[in-house]
């Protein structure tokens, strides 16, 4: 006797598009995490963790504002527990999550740049 358990737990399938952007967004997190990581060095201090790493993306990537670095200054806490490249990644991740969703990072953005009444 053969039971489909597959239908019991639905899969969500990504289109070739959203395939491309979750990739891009993996790239991206962990180019920035090598360009941050080599900056601030083998010790940084952990009280100032999240504000240097912000710092240092403003820095790396010109599609983010220095608006943008202040206000995520508020809005990420540095996680506890973890080594301390792991705690600049997580920083990254969350910094990078808030641009896309505020339209600086992202094929979005792109977008944006490309339309007509840009011109």
């Amino acid at each position: 006797m053969n039971t489909d358990t597959a239908a019991s737990h639905p899969i969500e399938t990504l289109s070739g598009t959203e395939m491309e952007a979750v990739v891009a967004d993996v790239r991206r997190v962990q180019h920035l995490s090598a360009i941050v990581l080599e900056s601030l060095g083998p010790d940084p201090d952990r009280e100032t963790l999240v504000r240097e790493v912000l710092v240092e993306l403003y820095e790396a990537h010109p599609a983010i504002r220095l608006e943008d670095s202040l206000e995520l200054v508020h809005l990420i806490e540095c996680p506890a527990g973890c080594s301390t490249n792991t705690a600049i990644r997580t920083v990254i991740e969350e910094a990078c999550e808030y641009l896309v969703e505020w339209g600086r990072l992202g094929h979005h953005q792109f977008a944006r740049r490309t339309s007509p009444s840009d011109s």
